[in-house]
């Protein structure tokens, strides 16, 4: 009967150990701020940008808190483990390579923490580097941060109407409704997800978050669109935006369910 007792104490501790996810944040701590000016004829880029040094591990606070609330939302029984990875000037200034540094910085951290063999997924975010000018956003644009178009984007027939009716861009207002506006400022989130076998640190599921979310106000009478909304309204828009997109992004690697990993190789940088 002891015995029998004994066996079903284990069986039980079994069935409800909670798995464990170690969530692990390497965004940096650069606040990338652009905007777009004529050219002029001269050679230097249109799009000048300024880094803002985030104090306070803020970038990675903000991640984390994010990828525990998608992981969470998805297994409200599991056990968080919260680990943030600091990225060297040399590695945030190297935009084009931005995000492969950042995730072998992060696996070089890892493989120095032996007590990762009790945790059941190592779900990591990085920035990554939108190459391309799209959607009317800056090139080598990346991770998290803040561009503003004060510049004409509509028929320049409306271009000094406070609402462009035909033309310009779909942004949406102070209220949430969308409109057509020939200026924006735009938060926006550029990072990837990466899920990850504890063990070997082999990568087994990932997901590019490419996401953003344009803003004016009709009723405001600046033309600057710095100062059409307070640093307070931004920054709000932008924990939502990230929070709204890790939550989709995670959702959709294969912590919806469980992979058997058949091959525990040593980890490949991304290419």
């Amino acid at each position: 009967m002891i015995i029998r007792a004994t066996l079903l104490l284990l069986v039980s501790c079994a069935t409800f150990a909670a798995d464990k996810y170690a969530l692990v944040a390497a965004m940096g701590n650069r606040f990338p701020a652009g905007h777009e000016v004529h050219m002029t004829g001269s050679r230097l880029p249109n799009f000048p940008k300024r880094a803002l040094e985030v104090e306070g591990d803020g970038i990675n606070k903000l991640a984390l808190a994010s990828l525990d609330a998608a992981v969470k939302k998805m297994h409200p029984d599991s056990e968080r483990l919260y680990l943030t990875v600091a990225l060297s000037k040399s590695i945030q200034e190297r935009v084009r390579a931005i995000e492969e540094n950042a995730f072998e910085t992060a696996i070089q951290a890892l493989r120095a923490r032996p007590d990762r063999s009790a945790w059941h997924r190592i779900v990591l975010v990085t920035p990554v580097n939108r190459v391309k000018a799209e959607e009317g956003l800056a090139p080598d644009t990346q991770g998290m941060g803040l561009f503003s178009q004060g510049l004409c984007q509509s028929d320049i027939r409306d271009c000094d109407k406070r609402r462009s009716m035909a033309s310009g861009v779909q942004v949406q207002n102070p209220n949430g409704e969308t409109i057509r506006s020939d200026r924006f400022v735009a938060p926006y989130f550029f990072a990837k997800i990466w899920i990850l076998d504890p063990q070997s640190l082999q990568v087994l599921d990932s997901e590019v978050v490419m996401d953003h979310m344009k803003y004016n106000d009709p009723g405001s009478d600046s033309m600057d669109q710095n100062q059409v909304f307070t640093p307070k309204f931004l920054a709000a828009r932008l924990v939502e935006r990230v929070e709204a997109s890790t939550t989709e992004a995670v959702g959709r690697t294969e912590l919806r369910g469980k992979v058997e990993v058949k091959e525990k190789g040593e980890v490949a940088p991304p290419r």
